[in-house]
Order: structure tokens, then C-alpha cells, then sequence
């Protein structure tokens, strides 16, 4: 499995930039000065090579989602349609929990994603019982004035 330092430093950026200083992708995109498409296309592919096993066995039409979930880019019904995803999938669960010990230095106290347990109980990560950290995936922005103000 790869680290967040063997990323490619642009990939790692973006990633720095959406998850320790709560940018969205259109943030990112603005201050980078390249098309937000490519920010989420970036993004999502590092997020798939620092697991690539587990994130080859997601489902295809849920992977980017998934990846936009991990990266707090998801509020209100994307955000509860990926949690109702992960319940059902054991494959997404797993990138997730890989996705969230590679990241995990660069979320903030309460902004982990949470990872539903298969039996729709909203268990917490392991990860984030050990720290003891609560998480809330909608209060997280995918950007606007308030993130952008972070940066400045």
C-alpha cells in the first residue's frame, strides 16, 4: 500500500488542501488555477493509488463516490446515499477504513467519515475509537467563502 508522501506532490496538495484545510474542489481548483474537473480527477485517483487493491474490488459506479465521501466533499443526500453504500458493500467499507489510516494525520478532530457497520448500526472506525474523535461528514464544506477565508 502506498503513503500519502509517495504521492506525486501536486496529487498530495490537493489532497492536503481538501482534508487539513477544508477546501472544496472548486477551491482547490481556483487556487491552483486548473479546471475543478481535473482537481476531482486528481483526487480520486490518489486516493486510488494509496490502496489500489481495495479500491479496484469498489463497485465502479460507486468508487468516485466513495472517494468524494472520504474527502468530505459530500453533504446531505450524497453523503447519506454513500453511508447507505458502505452498509451494503464490505469492498467499499474496506478501501474506507484503508483510505481513512493513510489520511488520518491530515483530518481535523470530528471530520474522520464515519464507516456504517454492515448491520446499518453507524458503528464508528476503529480508528476513530482510538481517538475518540466524533465525525460529522455534513458539516464539512466543499468550499465558498468560509473555506476559502481558511487559506488566506
Amino acid at each position: 500500500m502506498a503513503t500519502l508522501d509517495t504521492l506525486p506532490p501536486q496529487r498530495r496538495a490537493i489532497i492536503e488542501l481538501l482534508l487539513r484545510q477544508g477546501q472544496g474542489y472548486d477551491g482547490v481548483a481556483s487556487m491552483l488555477d486548473i479546471p475543478e474537473a481535473r482537481v476531482r480527477e486528481l483526487a480520486r485517483e490518489a486516493l486510488a493509488s494509496l490502496a489500489p487493491g481495495s479500491a479496484r474490488r469498489v463497485d465502479d459506479e460507486w468508487r468516485d463516490q466513495v472517494a468524494d465521501y472520504v474527502l468530505g466533499q459530500q453533504t446531505g443526500p450524497e453523503s447519506r446515499a454513500t453511508r447507505g453504500h458502505l452498509k451494503r458493500s464490505e469492498p467499499a467499507r474496506t478501501w474506507v477504513s484503508s483510505l481513512i489510516d493513510s489520511l488520518d494525520p491530515l483530518y481535523g478532530d470530528g471530520d474522520r467519515p464515519e464507516i456504517p457497520s454492515a448491520d446499518g448500526g453507524g458503528a464508528a472506525t476503529e480508528s476513530r475509537r482510538r481517538r475518540g474523535s466524533e465525525s460529522k461528514p455534513e458539516s464539512r464544506r466543499r468550499g465558498g467563502a468560509g473555506a476559502a477565508g481558511a487559506a488566506a
